[in-house]
């Protein structure tokens, strides 16, 4: 346990990215235990990998349960090593640069989203695999392709409202137009809100909000 690296993570996850928060990834550990290792499981804004083998199963030590997130390959996988040339290496911390890749990807692909909603993506669209009792695969093995293309459909529509209202008055703010992409089959449309970077209740096309204080 570490208090500055408690520290650290959070600032990553609250304040980085000028406040969309930095995509964290952690190897979920090889004590073939059912819970994730420190930190991943004190953080809950991380995503926690664990790795399967060529075969499809859990790799044997690797940690499964609570707090896992996804799994990827993790069995010999290729790298560069320290002094040139490469090498192979196995169990959960091969698997998770595959997810940290994953999400670099994403955000190639849309610079705009926030860090929950990357790690929404990569959760929803990991692909399901057989036999997951005990949490051994989380939401399953992720997919680049998949989390890619909806990566790229999150889009930030336009939003009309008043620049300024009184206080003790409701203001309304409404999404302009459609979304100008094709979202992937399956798809459920959703809009978050936000008033300055803190979530604010609702989900449709519109939204009304209170106004306090002496100005808005």
């Amino acid at each position: 346990y570490s208090p500055a690296l408690d520290i650290a993570i959070e600032n990553a996850l609250n304040y980085g990215r000028g406040g969309k928060g930095c995509v964290v990834v952690f190897a979920s550990g090889h004590e073939g235990v059912d819970q994730v290792n420190y930190p991943g499981i004190s953080h809950s804004g991380v995503i926690n990998v664990s790795a399967i083998r060529n075969n499809g199963q859990l790799y044997m030590s690797s940690n499964y349960g609570t707090g896992l997130d996804v799994v990827a390959p993790g069995d010999a996988i290729e790298s560069t090593i320290w002094g040139g040339g490469t090498d192979t290496f196995s169990e959960t911390s091969a698997a998770a640069p595959h997810v940290a890749g994953v999400a670099a990807l994403m955000l190639a692909a849309n610079p705009n989203l926030y860090r929950t909603e990357v790690a929404d993506i990569i959760n929803y669209t990991a692909q399901s695999l057989p036999n997951n009792s005990n949490n051994q695969f989380g939401y399953g093995l992720v997919d680049a392709y998949r989390a890619v293309l909806w990566a790229k459909a999150i889009v930030k529509p336009a939003v009309s409202g008043p620049a300024t209202a009184a206080p003790g008055t409701n203001v309304t703010f409404s999404v302009n137009n459609p979304l100008p992409v094709t979202l992937p089959a399956g798809s459920v449309l959703t809009y978050e809100w936000r008033k300055n970077t803190t979530s604010v209740s609702g989900s449709g096309s519109s939204i009304h909000i209170p106004v306090s204080g002496s100005s808005a």
